[in-house]
């Protein structure tokens, strides 16, 4: 819905040449080695240094703006311990910055009508239970948080409105984002050590991430599966670094044993295939797609065992 929404309002309003896919794809590789640095070496210096470098390119490219913050989500916790001020408010400048450099490359700011409409119910909802909970203020946190949350999708879908290529950036970002992890808790010992797989401690938040990343890895196998030319990435990657990038998805998201995220990962998953196959006329081989049913239909089954465990 939300592609069909923004499928040819971009073009309109920006030269395509506002976003370049290599330079995008190289800062994005030079923050992901910043988060690595970070978790090694937790320090200020690093921490402000990602936040610097985030800012500039977001002047350039507001779309990296969104990078930033996606990729920064799981090390919330190191940066409020590297800064001393709660990762959210290390953050919110990328989104700042990334709106109004928006704004000054004279891009029209606009919302669908169907966005409008779940905004403000979810507000609605918010003020609400704001006003009758039985502790205000540690609900005011709360509701500052989806506030910034309901910036966030605004500049999100008019980054997106503005050129749709960026889509494909801002999915790669959450893959980086996994990459990230892996290396930072690998030469951490943390991957393999006893517990929970997290950055930080913060183990919801390496879920949070992990999940669509594991999700867009999946369609693009669909797709290939499908004979379709589509990616929801800006290039088509090879085949077997779809698969191994999948792969380490799928570790560092069984590592956080984080139920929730299983589950909505394995069900969105079969509902996925399911409906490509009923809808995508250009189907390919049936053949293919048998073991890939029957994996699908096992994980499922699995994840609920695992869930009820």
């Amino acid at each position: 819905t939300l592609i069909k929404e923004l499928k040819v309002e971009g073009g309109d309003n920006v030269s395509r040449n506002q976003t370049s896919l290599t330079s995008c794809n190289w800062m994005t590789l030079i923050l992901m080695i910043l988060l690595v640095l970070v978790t090694i070496y937790p320090s200020r210096l690093i921490a402000v240094s990602y936040i610097t470098v985030a800012l500039v390119f977001s002047l350039k490219y507001p779309v990296m703006g969104v990078v930033g913050w996606i990729m920064g989500y799981p090390y919330f916790n190191i940066f409020t311990d590297a800064t001393g001020v709660i990762g959210y408010f290390v953050l919110s400048p990328l989104i700042i910055v990334a709106f109004i450099s928006q704004l000054l490359k004279k891009v029209k700011i606009g919302i669908p009508v169907k966005v409008m409409i779940f905004v403000l119910i979810l507000i609605t909802n918010a003020t609400l239970s704001l006003l009758f909970t039985g502790s205000p203020e540690n609900s005011t946190i709360s509701f500052g948080m989806l506030l910034m949350a309901v910036f966030i999708v605004i500049l999100l879908i008019n980054v997106i409105r503005s050129n749709p290529k960026n889509l494909g950036i801002i999915n790669q970002s959450y893959i980086a984002a996994v990459v990230a992890i892996f290396i930072s808790t690998l030469l951490t010992d943390n991957l393999f050590g006893a517990g929970r797989l997290s950055i930080g401690e913060s183990i919801r938040r390496v879920a949070n991430v992990t999940s669509p990343a594991l999700i867009i890895l999946y369609i693009d196998l669909i797709m290939r599966v499908s004979k379709n030319n589509i990616t929801l990435l800006n290039k088509r990657m090879p085949l077997w670094l779809t698969i191994l990038l999948f792969l380490v998805s799928v570790v560092v998201l069984v590592s956080t044993v984080s139920r929730g995220a299983i589950m909505a990962v394995v069900i969105s998953g079969f509902l996925v295939l399911f409906f490509n196959t009923v809808l995508n006329k250009n189907k390919g081989n049936p053949v293919k797609r048998i073991p890939i049913y029957i994996v699908g239909f096992s994980l499922v089954v699995w994840a609920i065992g695992f869930v009820e465990k």
